[in-house]
């Protein structure tokens, strides 16, 4: 005799349905609240606070926490609240030599095995020469540079090198956006790269010229010793 289950019990008295589409706009707009500076590090996100101005269940901005959470935006405390999260010099720095790993060797065997988009790396790279150096576009500049490096991860069709880059996009984002508001309120050099941007021309020329070592030296070079130096000198 099949046995049944007692829904009405104790057991299930905590279970509720959560409308993920609600989940998801809603860590979309608290992301974009972080990215987009309007919460500094450190600042403390009140679940009841979000769940008014949102117009959403407190279940729903919890579950939005924990997915910002597992982006490496906010952090959990111990008295239970949550805080957008503090980067350190060595979290910057650690990203970075991720980075450099992740996507050097994605570079290889893009390479290796014909896989790259030329054309499109190739389109990508003059959007950031032609931004670069407009000091208005800010962030903007930011995420073309993002989308370089992103396609140029995708192109390999590794799928857990990709898993790893959407752990670190957001990151990237956040902690570009803490370096070039310091860089603007010191009046220090604002975050665009040394050479106008004509690295990621240099890496598409020798892809273009099947020269893998040349082009993996320069992305190397451009992540250890260009953005990453610059950035950190920030935190």
């Amino acid at each position: 005799m099949l046995e049944t289950v007692n829904f009405s019990s104790p057991a299930f008295s905590n279970i509720r349905i959560v409308d993920k589409s609600l989940v998801r706009k809603a860590t979309e707009t608290i992301r974009d609240l972080i990215v987009n500076g309007e919460c500094e590090m450190g600042t403390r996100l009140l679940e009841n606070d979000l769940s008014e101005a949102l117009g959403i269940s407190r279940t729903c901005v919890r579950e939005s926490f924990l997915l910002l959470q597992n982006e490496g935006l906010i952090v959990s405390n111990p008295n239970k609240s949550n805080t957008v999260r503090v980067f350190t010099k060595k979290d910057v720095e650690d990203i970075y030599t991720l980075r450099a790993i992740l996507e050097v060797g994605c570079l290889e065997y893009s390479m290796n095995n014909d896989l790259l988009d030329v054309e499109t790396l190739f389109e990508l790279s003059r959007t950031i020469n032609e931004n670069y150096n407009n000091e208005d576009s800010g962030l903007e500049w930011i995420k073309d540079d993002l989308k370089f490096h992103e396609f140029l991860l995708g192109c390999s069709k590794n799928e857990y090198a990709m898993n790893v880059w959407k752990g670190i996009k957001f990151q990237l984002l956040f902690i570009f956006q803490v370096a070039y508001k310091r860089a603007k309120a010191t009046k220090r050099h604002v975050l665009v790269p040394a050479d106008g941007g004509g690295s990621h021309d240099i890496i598409v020329n020798h892809i273009i010229n099947n020269n893998a070592k040349l082009a993996k030296k320069k992305l190397n070079e451009q992540l250890l010793f260009g953005a990453k130096k610059q950035i950190v000198d920030f935190f």
